[in-house]
């Protein structure tokens, strides 16, 4: 989960729903407290990207049935995250360490705006 040159990191799956069908596999995102994370998001026309950068602050929804685990981000500014994702959407993905300036220059490369928080 943090690059192939990394231990695995434990998980586990769960049924999605309470009806016991469907699966989904958990991790425990509060034991990478503190640790570097980006975010990022497309807008619905794919001419932006919106990059967040944060760290891990805790993990809700692991002892949870179904599509409810989250992985609790601290941001610089979240009421800045908060408007500006508005055009964007609120679910992003996520990756360990910051690639601002490898989007960024992706972004100038092939023709999208990269928005950084």
């Amino acid at each position: 989960m943090k690059g192939f040159d990394k231990p695995n990191s434990p998980y586990i799956i769960k049924n999605f729903t309470k009806s016991g069908w469907g699966a989904t596999i958990h991790y425990d995102f509060s034991l990478d407290k503190g640790e570097e994370v980006f975010l990022a998001r497309f807008n619905p026309l794919a001419d932006k990207v919106l990059m967040i950068k944060g760290e891990i602050a805790g993990c809700d929804g692991f002892d949870k049935v179904g599509c409810q685990l989250v992985a609790l981000v601290k941001v610089i500014d979240s009421t800045e995250v908060f408007h500006k994702s508005s055009d964007f959407g609120r679910h992003f993905s996520m990756v360990y360490g910051n690639y601002v300036k490898e989007v960024s220059e992706l972004g100038k490369i092939i023709g999208f705006e990269a928005i950084e928080i």
